[in-house]
């Protein structure tokens, strides 16, 4: 029978099935863990334990997963949603167009052509991808790694803003930049950063003393929240225009466009003592933070409590935006690990024992990982799926511990929420929440807003 392959190039996503019957399609496997390494046979029995068909092992983004049959299209759970399947001719292959913007095509062929025609590719259908709606293109062919020009800076390009002291460098990413200095006060320890890819401005928190922000190149620098109760846990919804930052064990939030009208409290007590790692999710609208040993997560306006991980000393968190998934380095293990949103266990991404217990801040490319080591005063990296290990070039005469790092892409994720166009429709603060709605706030002690 003639297979189907499908393959995403841009994250990897390649699946072989046999032409199905009526809605059939495939999903991946919720009960494997780990990488199935060719093992179809594991697959098999992964498939029947989430009462599927089917199973073969196979790739998604630099990892390998097990993908099922037998995903109906009543089958609603977001790591589900499948791939529509199209013909194809001989090893012809699918891909998505990277000239049509995410989650907005909607059913409309009409553009999916066109913007296949842009990338030079032929077809043009618009499908579903996990969550979210994609252009789906033909004529990528096997063996042939398709990328655009705006694909292959958004993959390669960007750069590294670090933490050492009183000091902020720009380090090398995935390509050759110079190092730079951006920020040194004597009296000041930089803690955690995180990057406004919109407005291209770079925030970083100030131990015991405020959050400082500057441009890319370090102009423009100047304290823009003053606060003897803040330390670390900082992270940006740069669709929504937000900033959240952790005061005492309180979550705040503040619209950076608007920092003097004041914060909202989202929640009160955290739990958090002076360092806990903080990522927020701008589609899922969804914060994310660690303290003690857990991991747990609350919906933007305080809602939907959850405990996400148990038994994970985590300093700092990272979000895999595209694919869903929560990285953190682990104090106690060494580990750097991963948790999917959508469910399963953890995964150990890289484990580095001993070496690793001295792990600080984590950070996300394309498809790396890169973290800190505090005492060691390294920078390393590893892919997603834990292969090819870096040790990254750092500034002369630096000497300082190391903290708090971010990656910083020459183009922004393809992400959108609720509160992405005039600010919601809110006089103030516009908080995101899941299934694409969303809250209009008001500061703390504002009794002039209504929202």
């Amino acid at each position: 029978m003639l297979k189907v392959q499908l393959c995403i190039h841009l994250i990897l996503f390649c699946a072989f099935a046999k032409p199905s019957q009526g809605k059939e399609k495939l999903c991946f496997s919720e009960s494997y863990s780990g990488q199935c390494d060719g093992d179809d046979e594991a697959c098999v029995q992964s498939c029947n334990d989430d009462k599927l068909s089917g199973g073969k092992c196979g790739a998604f983004k630099s990892s390998r997963v097990c993908y099922c049959e037998g995903c109906h299209q009543s089958v609603t759970d977001r790591n589900r949603t499948p791939a529509p399947k199209m013909p194809s001719q001989g090893k012809e292959e699918l891909c998505i167009s990277q000239s049509y913007p995410l989650g907005q095509c909607d059913g409309d062929d009409k553009a999916c052509v066109q913007s296949c025609n842009d990338d030079k590719l032929s077809g043009g259908k618009c499908g579903a991808y996990r969550s979210t709606r994609v252009c789906y293109c033909e004529g990528c062919h096997q063996g042939v790694t398709v990328e655009t020009p705006g694909e292959r800076k958004a993959n390669h390009g960007g750069f590294l803003v670090l933490a050492q002291g009183p000091s902020l460098w720009k380090l090398p990413g995935e390509d050759v930049n110079e190092t730079k200095e951006l920020s040194s006060f004597s009296i000041e320890v930089n803690e955690e950063v995180a990057v406004d890819c919109i407005n291209h401005y770079l925030y970083w928190t100030i131990y015991g003393k405020g959050i400082r922000r500057s441009r890319y190149d370090g102009s423009d620098n100047h304290l823009v929240v003053t606060s003897g109760e803040i330390y670390y846990g900082l992270a940006v919804d740069f669709v929504a225009g937000n900033m959240f930052w952790v005061q005492n064990s309180a979550i705040l939030v503040a619209k950076m466009s608007n920092l003097e009208a004041g914060h909202k409290t989202i929640i009160s007590h955290t739990g958090m003592d002076n360092y806990g790692g903080l990522a927020v999710h701008p589609s899922r609208g969804s914060i994310y933070w660690s303290h003690s040993n857990t991991i747990e997560s609350i919906s933007m306006d305080g809602s939907n409590h959850q405990v996400l991980v148990t038994g994970a000393h985590a300093l700092s968190l990272a979000l895999d935006y595209e694919a869903n998934d929560l990285y953190w380095t682990d104090q106690s293990t060494g580990n750097i690990e991963c948790i999917s949103l959508n469910g399963g266990g953890k995964r150990i991404v890289s484990a580095q024992g001993s070496a690793g217990k001295d792990s600080w801040g984590i950070s996300l490319s394309g498809e790396r990982v890169y973290w800190t080591s505090f005492t060691n005063k390294t920078v390393n990296s590893i892919t997603k799926s834990g292969l090819a290990m870096k040790h990254h070039s750092l500034p002369v005469g630096r000497s300082e511990f190391l903290i708090g790092i971010v990656f910083v892409p020459e183009q922004c994720p393809k992400l959108s929420n609720a509160c992405a166009v005039s600010n919601g429709g809110c006089p103030f603060i516009c908080l995101p929440l899941p299934d694409n709605n969303k809250k209009c706030v008001c500061p703390d002690g504002n009794s002039s807003c209504t929202s």
